[in-house]
């Protein structure tokens, strides 16, 4: 089994993010890649505006990215840069201090019988954090996992879940095993897993480290759609089955009275569900077909 080391990134003075300990862009020791903010536009040299990349050492696995932030953490853009407001199912969250961090705003509590990560100021808000890894990104033998976190471990109760990112998406089209690909499979499968209303929430917070989910969810997708699901370049949009069901995965939960908000915090805040999501990717065997997975019959 790899061994992984937790990284943070550093700005170097170009602007461009390498990794702390190896000052690499695409650090396989590290297991991170910041490469596709070399190909945003606004980062080091600079390349086509919607493809960013999703690669480690070993090999290349391009994926689409509109991406318009540069900051030196990758907290920086959600905390500092706030998009205009944005209606409907899903909106993008932001804490009332640019410090605060999930464990400040949720707290170990219970709904009824479950015990969540519930908001401290308002019970009907829960907290999820979402991960996705990949061995060998982008290379002939990529392995990526999957994970989300909703309420704190205890003895002989599990409230995570991880698992082998599929060969086929939902559509039943064979996907590359990415680390984007498995960063959408995870938020998907927390959305999925329970009906989070009967439980008394209203709102759900997707905590996340991965830019791509967030702003492709809040602001490349529209772009995307408008655009016949093609970026600005004519590029056909990776991972387009994933993303297509993500978003009606959270329009059918905006029906049911759910509302859904992504959170992009920082790699050092997401350490349980970026282990979980690596286990799963180093050591869970492999399903061929999407598998919905469900916890509606649990306790926990």
């Amino acid at each position: 089994m790899s061994s992984w080391r937790r990284d943070d990134p550093v700005e170097l003075a170009d602007g461009t993010l390498v990794c702390g300990d190896h000052r690499s862009v695409r650090c396989g020791i590290c297991c991170v890649d910041y490469s596709f903010m070399l190909d945003s536009g606004d980062f080091g040299d600079g390349g086509d505006e919607e493809d960013g990349g999703d690669e480690e050492e070993g090999g290349r696995e391009d994926e689409d990215d509109d991406s318009d932030c540069n900051g030196s953490d990758d907290s920086h853009c959600a905390l500092n840069h706030r998009p205009p407001p944005v209606t409907g199912p899903v909106t993008q969250f932001f804490p009332d201090e640019p410090n605060d961090t999930p464990q400040a705003l949720f707290r170990p509590g219970f709904s009824g019988p479950y015990e969540r990560f519930i908001r401290r100021s308002d019970v009907k808000e829960l907290l999820v954090y979402t991960d996705g890894a990949c061995l060998d990104n982008g290379g002939q033998f990529s392995k990526a996992g999957c994970a989300f976190v909703y309420g704190p471990g205890t003895p002989n109760v599990v409230r995570d879940c991880n698992f082998r990112l599929e060969t086929k998406g939902p559509t039943g089209q064979t996907g590359q095993q990415t680390s984007n690909r498995a960063e959408l499979r995870a938020v998907i499968a927390a959305m999925e897993f329970k009906p989070w209303t009967v439980e008394g929430f209203r709102r759900v917070i997707v905590a996340t480290d991965s830019q791509y989910v967030v702003q492709g969810v809040i602001s490349w997708t529209n772009r995307w759609m408008n655009n016949g699901w093609r970026t600005s370049n004519g590029h056909p949009v990776k991972n387009k089955d994933l993303w297509e069901y993500l978003l009606e995965t959270i329009s059918l939960r905006h029906e049911e009275g759910l509302q859904i908000q992504l959170w992009q915090i920082s790699r050092r805040l997401n350490t349980e569900a970026d282990r979980l999501a690596k286990e799963a990717a180093a050591s869970h065997e492999l399903d061929q077909n999407y598998t919905k997975l469900s916890g509606v019959c649990c306790w926990n």
